[in-house]
């Protein structure tokens, strides 16, 4: 009876096999990646009776990809482990994936129940959409700090959809009604006949509505329409965005 110990990190995994009297058989290093991991348990040349790993950001990959593979996977609960491994004087990837190997064969380990693929899909949808709703009104806030300093004071409610309306309605009230279309248009033109205080405002606005406008579009189709709509799409209020510099990463 043969104990396989996997210890993961983000480029590699430090493998440890022992049989069933706690001798070393087979010690390896290979990259973290489920093939990799497949071939080199399958060349061993003998049943595996289980293979074991401690819980980790890889743990859900890995193990469902060896069990694929007919191995009898075992998840182990990350403080018990690091509990019985902190005894270990040589702290290396190798001494842990025997320390791993140890445990798993004394049986002496609290197994870790790993989540199913559609329950990580779920998770992670719900997560970039929380992101996506925290950086909108996280840019919200900043735009109405921003403007501030420029005496632009924005309504403090605004209904879904009406922030970019009133952004632009504000900007042209203060300054002195000036078009925002033509100056964005063709600056260089306008530079020295127009406001240069509402000419930042609007170019800089403008900066501020296209990364909204990216990180929406950046998202899922079926998560998109669920997205706050305090930015809309410029294309569909016919804002005129300036192209980013060169050195700039958005793109």
């Amino acid at each position: 009876m043969f104990y396989a110990a996997l210890d993961v990190s983000l480029r590699s995994v430090a493998i440890c096999i022992i049989d069933q009297d706690g001798k070393v058989r087979l010690e390896r290093s290979v990259p973290s990646d489920v093939p990799d991991l497949v071939r080199c348990l399958c060349e061993f040349g003998e049943p595996i009776h289980q293979v074991g790993l401690e819980a980790g950001t890889l743990t859900q990959h890995l193990t469902y990809g060896l069990k694929e593979a007919g191995f009898n996977v075992v998840c182990m609960e990350a403080r018990q482990v690091n509990a019985a491994l902190s005894a270990m004087r040589n702290k290396t990837d190798k001494h842990d994936a025997r320390g791993i190997a140890q445990i798993l064969r004394s049986g002496w380990y609290s197994r870790v129940h790993v989540k199913s693929v559609e329950s990580h899909y779920i998770r992670a949808l719900l997560s970039s959409r929380k992101v996506m709703q925290r950086k909108c009104i996280d840019l919200e806030n900043e735009i109405r700090g921003l403007l501030k300093v420029f005496g632009v004071k924005l309504p403090m409610r605004l209904s879904r959809g009406s922030f970019d309306v009133a952004v632009r309605d504000t900007i042209n009230e203060d300054c002195n009604h000036f078009n925002v279309s033509e100056v964005t248009r063709n600056e260089d033109e306008h530079r020295e006949s127009c406001n240069p205080t509402s000419i930042n405002l609007t170019i800089a606005y403008n900066y501020w509505m296209m990364v909204a406008w990216c990180s929406r579009r950046s998202g899922h189709s079926y998560e998109a329409k669920r997205l706050p709509r305090s930015f809309p799409d410029p294309e569909s209020t016919g804002t005129v965005i300036p192209q980013p510099l060169a050195h700039s990463k958005l793109r």
